[in-house]
């Protein structure tokens, strides 16, 4: 049975509150001061997914608090220390993948935890783009769509999700029609 992990953060203080209840009763200040030093990270987990082979694999969520909507972006190396943490936890488990979810690392800091911690690590982009591209695919099929008469537009085209699209659709169809905000990308 395969065993995958993603490292996600609460996603609003609903989520938060429910995670850690206590929480509910504190001055706000105190509940930004203890999110940001204090918490530990929750696991849940989660088992027997039925896979699309008919495989069931078993899975665990770590659960970092927070109180941030976006991203968290983690720039130095005292963040950066909580998801190695993780990480060798996750090798302890014996987990096959561990994805960071809505997690940005800097490259420098990228590179350091992939040196670090000895499983494979992904942000999920890749995933999210294939399953953009089976969708397509599956849908081209099931509507009779010839893929190599037609042209697809991808928005969002410099940033890495988007190139990662762009560069798996160009084998299939006849024009891609790349847009993004940013034309210097």
């Amino acid at each position: 049975m395969g065993t995958f992990a993603f490292i996600v953060k609460s996603i609003n203080k609903n989520q938060l509150f429910r995670l850690w209840p206590f929480l509910k009763f504190t001055p706000l200040s105190l509940t930004h001061f203890l999110v940001k030093n204090v918490l530990s990270t929750r696991i849940i987990k989660i088992k027997s997914i039925s896979a699309y082979n008919k495989n069931f694999i078993q899975g665990i969520f770590f659960i970092l608090p927070s109180l941030s909507e976006g991203a968290l972006y983690f720039k130095n190396r005292y963040n950066l220390s909580k998801i190695i943490a993780i990480g060798h936890k996750a090798e302890r488990l014996r987990i096959n993948l561990l994805g960071l979810d809505c997690l940005c690392l800097p490259s420098d800091l990228s590179i350091r935890l992939a040196q670090v911690v000895k499983i494979p690590i992904t942000n999920g982009e890749a995933f999210t783009a294939w399953s953009v591209f089976e969708a397509i695919y599956r849908l081209a099929v099931a509507k009779s769509i010839d893929l190599k008469k037609t042209t697809l537009t991808v928005q969002g085209a410099a940033c890495s999700l988007g190139s990662l699209c762009a560069k798996k659709l160009s084998d299939y169809v006849r024009r891609i029609i790349l847009v993004d905000k940013n034309l210097e990308r």
